[in-house]
């Protein structure tokens, strides 16, 4: 295809000097990973390195995994010692992982249910194909990895971990250091609603919406009864936003719209809570 000129490939710790001083800042367009950030554990410093190496308007997309729940000793130690992976944050935490470097724009899409059906049945083709596998890897490779197949299926199956597709831009100069300074007045106005809806099923849903005279932020998630969560929508603008959601109220009832997520949620009001903020 004519490539041979255009591809380089670096093989070795992306947090070695070696390969960083080889990954020119403001270098990349964007960069791909996938299912490599879990055996990182230095996750503030590995997201670092691809902020740096990216180009402003550039893209990181990471499809990794992610604790659903706070893990237990137990599962800890089978990361640590099957998978290589002695760190798994929950989605919140990588967010503030991707905060802290830099990132914006991020977004998580959850694959647990996909990745879940894919484990199970990845394993039972393996078992099926013993005979064959072994004749091509040996008795000793196809030991581990039926046991790394079957752990990984165990793992999905009991919902305490799960799998996210990431992406988050670096965002320009201007972005990163020309805020206005009507960000920080003290005179600011600051709209906030939050919406919670317990469904039939159990399942969770919560929306907010936060407002002031420069910024305007909405957010959307969903969690079901297993602990599995799924964000509908997470966007900030110096505009305003209403294509992104849509409220309307009439007394105690009214009715909530997701365009972006397909979804519209009709409530009555059971419970109403407000505050004020008082400067002494």
């Amino acid at each position: 295809m004519g490539l041979d000129r255009r591809i380089q490939y670096l093989t070795g710790n992306v947090l070695s000097s070696q390969i960083i001083d080889s990954l020119l800042p403001n270098s990349f367009d964007n960069i791909i990973s996938f299912l490599s950030l879990l055996h990182i554990e230095e996750r503030d410093k590995v997201l670092e390195i691809c902020f740096r190496a990216l180009k402003e308007n550039g893209y990181i997309y990471v499809e990794d995994y992610v604790a659903n729940c706070t893990l237990t000793p137990e599962v800890k130690t089978t990361l640590k010692e099957v998978f290589k992976s002695s760190y798994v944050p929950t989605r919140e935490t990588y967010r503030h992982h991707l905060e802290r470097a830099g990132f914006t724009d991020i977004c998580f899409i959850d694959l647990t249910t996909g990745w879940k059906r894919c484990k199970a049945e990845r394993y039972q083709k393996f078992i099926d194909s013993k005979e064959e596998s072994v004749k091509l890897f040996g008795e000793d490779v196809y030991e581990h990895r039926s046991r790394l197949y079957r752990v990984g299926r165990d793992m999905f199956h009991g919902g305490s971990i799960g799998g996210a597709l990431i992406v988050a831009k670096k965002p320009s100069a201007a972005q990163i250091h020309l805020i206005p300074e009507t960000y920080f007045s003290v005179f600011t106005s600051v709209y906030n609603e939050q919406y919670h809806f317990f469904l039939e099923d159990g399942s969770i849903l919560a929306l907010r919406h936060f407002k002031t005279k420069t910024l305007e932020h909405y957010s959307a998630w969903w969690s079901d009864t297993k602990g599995n969560s799924r964000e509908l929508i997470n966007t900030s603008e110096q505009k305003s936003s209403n294509p992104h959601i849509s409220i309307k109220k009439n007394n105690q009832t009214g009715t909530i719209c997701l365009p972006e997520a397909n979804l519209e949620v009709q409530f009555e009001v059971t419970a109403q809570f407000t505050w004020g903020v008082i400067n002494c």
